[in-house]
Order: C-alpha cells, then sequence, then structure tokens
C-alpha cells in the first residue's frame, strides 16, 4: 500500500472525501452545520480549510487536515476522512505533531483549538497524541444538544 501525505487540500480530493466520509466524523460536523447538507459541508471545508494537507492511501484521498486562523493568533485544528483514514494512523500523527510544531514555532498561532463531539473517542485520543489536552467540555454544544469538547494547546 502506497501511503502519502500530499501538501494541500484540492478541491476534487476533498470532495471525494466529504462524499465518501465515515459515520463518526459525518455526525460529528453534521452536529455544529448551519445545514445538514453534503453539499454544505463541502463548502465549508472548501472556504475554511486554512493550511492544510490531504491524506491518500494508493492515490486515493481518504483523509484531510489542517489548521484554520480563527481570531488574531488562535488557529483551529481539524481532521476527517473515509473509513480507510485509520490505515494512516500514523502519518497522520507525525503530520499532526509537525503542524503544531510548525504553528507555535513560526508565530502563526499563540493557542491552537480543536473541538470534538463527547462521542468521537479516536479523534480525542488523537488530539492528547498530538500534544492537545483537554480543555473544557461544552455541554450542549451541538445543534441537536451532542455534548462536545473543546482541545487546547498553546504556545509555553
Amino acid at each position: 500500500m502506497k501511503r502519502e501525505i500530499v501538501f494541500g487540500c484540492e478541491d476534487a480530493d476533498m470532495a471525494h472525501i466529504v462524499s465518501n466520509l465515515r459515520d463518526v466524523d459525518r455526525r460529528e460536523l453534521m452536529a455544529t452545520a448551519a445545514e445538514q447538507t453534503e453539499q454544505w459541508l463541502l463548502e465549508h471545508a472548501l472556504t475554511w480549510r486554512g493550511v492544510c494537507w490531504t491524506l491518500k492511501l494508493n492515490q486515493e484521498p481518504v483523509g484531510a487536515g489542517g489548521i484554520n486562523m480563527v481570531e488574531p493568533a488562535v488557529g483551529q485544528c481539524w481532521l476527517f476522512g473515509t473509513d480507510k483514514l485509520p490505515a494512516l494512523r500514523v502519518a497522520m500523527t507525525r503530520q499532526g505533531r509537525l503542524a503544531v510544531k510548525w504553528a507555535l514555532k513560526t508565530d502563526v498561532c499563540r493557542v491552537l483549538r480543536a473541538y470534538s463531539a463527547a462521542f468521537h473517542t479516536e479523534a480525542h485520543a488523537w488530539l492528547q497524541a498530538i500534544g492537545f489536552r483537554l480543555y473544557e467540555p461544552l455541554p450542549n454544544f451541538g445543534r441537536g444538544g451532542e455534548d462536545f469538547i473543546l482541545f487546547s494547546i498553546d504556545k509555553r
């Protein structure tokens, strides 16, 4: 199997990933989506991709992640993918650590945040593996009352 990380997120790759999202990522994204449509998810992902990368398995895009600026010196980290994304667990963790290190060392960000649905325990483990810590529970944060957790890492 050929595993690769490509800097940037092409529109066609994002469309493929969004249309094939794994269930847990779709549920998490839809919990805070303004509209409950795949088209809205794709448009939102394309608009807010920021500094991003695409994870590919045998040339198929299976995941995308990145950091987008939400406030001056505050970045928001994100990652989602298809059911094939776990096959790239090591690569996505390595890339996540590099992205966090780059963002905090280059003065791009003072603080990085990540919001994750309480039910998405796999995401919590990944966020902690790349250096985030649980910052604050966010009860009833989702549009359907879903609980979320705010993870954070800062420049200390």
